[in-house]
C-alpha cells in the first residue's frame, strides 16, 4: 500500500484549544482501515505568518490484523492512538 498525502480541516471550536501542547484523536467510528504516519500542524495566523507543530512520526493504523499495518495499532473500529502535536516556542 503507498502512501498518500492528506488533510484535516480543524473546526472552530478545535481552533480554540490549540496551544503549546496539542493532542489529536483520529476517531473511527466506521471501522474504516487505514493508518497515518508524518501527523503535523500547518497554520496560517491572523497577521499571515504560518507556522507548524513538530512531527509526530508514527505510523498509527487501525487495526492489528490488517495486512498493511504498521507501527502503533488498534483493534478496528476504535480510534486510533492518541497523537502529541507540540508548538515549538521561542524562550
Amino acid at each position: 500500500m503507498e502512501w498518500k498525502p492528506g488533510t484535516i480541516v480543524l473546526t472552530s471550536e478545535a481552533l480554540t484549544t490549540l496551544g503549546p501542547l496539542n493532542t489529536v484523536i483520529i476517531k473511527n467510528p466506521n471501522s474504516d482501515y487505514m493508518k497515518v504516519r508524518r501527523f503535523c500542524l500547518h497554520l496560517e495566523l491572523k497577521n499571515g505568518r504560518t507556522c507548524s507543530s513538530y512531527i509526530a512520526l508514527g505510523p498509527w493504523s487501525s487495526d492489528t490484523g490488517w495486512a498493511h499495518t504498521e507501527g502503533l495499532a488498534v483493534s478496528v473500529g476504535y480510534d486510533l492512538p492518541t497523537i502529541r502535536l507540540d508548538m515549538p516556542m521561542k524562550k
